[in-house]
């Protein structure tokens, strides 16, 4: 099935298995129509949120990714395209990592701010309002990601 090969081919070129915000999909799950207020939208199911009842996946119409909320079916764009995901991924990771739970508060807002300047400079429409990574980096400099001291 060419859907198999398309998201095996993801986790080959960098997609990665399991990090703090994403858990891959064991297999292609197929194509997952979406019903948003307007339209319908045909997203690649590629993996799980670690946190919440969520998917991301890649919009078909742009290639984009994008985070579906399952019960709600919300779709909020999060990056302009999987490399671009990729990047911000290990990049969360290694930024967030350098804090832990028993950090000062000062130092979460500066990962959120050194988070968000690295997004930026990946992949600048990521940052939308009220998109995914600004509702994320909200959370960061609240220390609601940091690791266990």
């Amino acid at each position: 099935m060419r859907i198999k090969a398309v998201r095996d081919h993801l986790v080959d070129v960098g997609l990665p298995a399991s990090t703090t915000l994403f858990v891959a999909a064991e297999r292609a799950t197929g194509l997952e129509e979406v019903s948003l207020a307007k339209e319908t939208e045909t997203i690649l199911n590629i993996g799980y949120a670690t946190e919440g009842e969520g998917f991301y996946g890649i919009n078909c119409r742009d290639g984009s990714v994008v985070y579906i909320e399952s019960h709600s079916h919300a779709l909020f764009f999060v990056n302009s395209a999987p490399s671009a995901f990729v990047a911000c991924l290990a990049l969360f990771y290694d930024e967030n990592s350098r804090v832990s739970s028993e950090s000062d508060p000062e130092d979460f807002e500066k990962a959120a701010r050194s988070i968000a300047r690295q997004i930026h400079d990946i992949d600048e429409p990521a940052l939308v309002e009220g998109g995914f990574w600004q509702d994320l980096l909200f959370d960061v400099a609240l220390g609601d990601y940091a690791e266990e001291a």
